[in-house]
């Protein structure tokens, strides 16, 4: 979470959230290697800082899903 606040390529529009898991999927989900100006929401960001943690979890959460997808990982 923290690298992702530090990134300036990184920012914030619900428009295109998933740009940024789309991004990070490309470099193994290590936010400190964004380079490509991405964006992402609330949920989106919890999501993939998720996947950075090795628990997978998918890029459409939502806070109305959330729950129900952390739950499902058995990790929460």
């Amino acid at each position: 979470m923290e690298a992702a606040c530090e990134n300036n390529h990184i920012g914030y529009n619900q428009f295109d959230r998933k740009s940024l898991y789309e991004e990070a999927k490309k470099v193994n989900f290590d936010l400190n290697k964004i380079s490509n100006d991405c964006n992402t929401d609330g949920s989106a960001l919890v999501a993939v800082c998720i996947n950075a943690a090795n628990i997978p979890v998918s890029a459409i959460m939502t806070t109305a899903t959330e729950e129900k997808i952390l739950s499902r990982t058995a990790a929460f």
